[in-house]
């Protein structure tokens, strides 16, 4: 629970796929709307400025075209994952691997 006045929270609008907002959220473009509505020096002592940001538009691909583009960008985290986790398999097999092939034990 948030118990204070400092923290904004808002509603994804029905228009918007949940999946599709995470997704952009990550965005440098999305990261940078959200900046442009803080005012101060430091990012930690920032104040977030809510009326400036309601008045923001971001203009959003139909909703069917968001759901196809976070199942895309779900697959590719999948595969970035098989990925990273078939690297670390190749790099604790090959020297035990490399081992052998110098004994002529393969």
């Amino acid at each position: 629970m948030i118990a204070s006045t400092n923290y904004d929270q808002f509603a994804i609008s029905p228009e918007v796929d949940r999946l599709f907002f995470w997704w952009l959220s990550q965005s440098p473009a999305f990261t940078e709307a959200v900046r442009s509505s803080a005012a101060g020096v430091v990012i930690e002592k920032m104040v977030f400025n809510r009326e400036a940001w309601l008045r923001k538009t971001i203009s959003l691909p139909p909703i069917e075209e968001q759901r196809q583009m976070a199942s895309v960008q779900a697959k590719v985290e999948g595969l970035k994952r098989l990925r990273t986790e078939s690297d670390a398999k190749l790099d604790a097999l090959l020297p035990s691997l490399l081992d052998k092939a110098f004994k002529g034990e393969l």
